[in-house]
């Protein structure tokens, strides 16, 4: 019985802790998409995928996108403060989440020099990985 309860321990502390620490992804868009906010979202959907898709399985990291312009989003467009399309990289650290917007990176790059929006976004989830 001392065996089973620790084990229970055990494993509800190692979850809880490894489910506090993880990455959000979010990318916010409206209804009229330019070919940059698609090329944005396409190249980060191929980066999770290709690079992180254990991660992504596990829920260490995940990745939600939201229509700004449907009411349904209106409450986490506002939390965030966002009007217009914006790329989110969002860390949560024993319950506290840090906002890192990598907007203007996406908006350099995605569609002229995939390869360095797709290095840059490396870059930023690897250091929060801590790889």
């Amino acid at each position: 019985m001392k065996r089973l309860l620790l084990i229970l321990s055990l494993i509800i502390i190692s979850s809880s802790t490894y489910a506090q620490n993880k990455i959000e992804v979010l990318y916010f868009h409206g209804k009229q998409r330019c070919m940059t906010c698609n090329a944005i979202e396409k190249i980060t959907k191929e980066v999770l995928q290709s690079d992180y898709s254990e991660e992504l399985e596990k829920g260490i990291i995940s990745m939600k996108i939201y229509d700004i312009s449907l009411e349904e989003n209106r409450d986490i467009a506002k939390k965030y403060e966002v009007s217009w399309s914006t790329l989110l990289v969002n860390t949560w650290e024993k319950g506290v989440e840090t906002s890192n917007d990598m907007t203007k990176t996406g908006f350099m790059y995605a569609r002229k020099s995939p390869e360095q929006f797709k290095a840059e976004l490396k870059n930023k989830i690897n250091t929060f990985l801590k790889k």
